[in-house]
């Protein structure tokens, strides 16, 4: 079995949607969520990425059987509002757990710890449990 311990989720748009109206509003007009579908998780997967095949595609054409998928760091605001940082990591780790739910034999999750400065690391306790 070929795994690869390092790699990273390919979200549907709706999640970088989300993204930009939290950061647009600042959280003023609430939560909201990410709405993705599992057509539009399983669509993600199967479109091709930076030029080339889908993520899916990549994974057979190199032979892997089982990647670690976690969140791009550079896509997770640590620098934003505690609050926004929360909720896209929650919104984020969603996705990677449907997508692993999706394809229990080719992805296994992990987690984004909502780590933001002047909070102390203990508040991302609960996400390791």
């Amino acid at each position: 079995m070929i795994i690869d311990a390092h790699g990273h989720v390919t979200a549907p748009d709706k999640l970088y949607v989300y993204k930009a109206g939290i950061l647009s509003h600042r959280g003023g007009h609430g939560r909201g969520a990410v709405g993705a579908t599992d057509d539009d998780i399983k669509a993600a997967l199967n479109a091709p990425v930076f030029g080339g095949s889908s993520h899916l595609a990549q994974l057979q054409e190199v032979g892997t059987d089982l990647q670690v998928i976690s969140p791009r760091p550079y896509q997770m605001m640590h620098s934003e509002s505690p609050k926004l940082v929360q909720w896209y990591h929650e919104e984020t780790n969603d996705i990677i757990k449907r997508q692993c739910q999706l394809y229990p034999k080719t992805f296994r999750g992990v987690a984004g710890l909502p780590q933001s400065p002047g909070i102390s690391p203990k508040s991302s306790v609960a996400y390791l449990v």
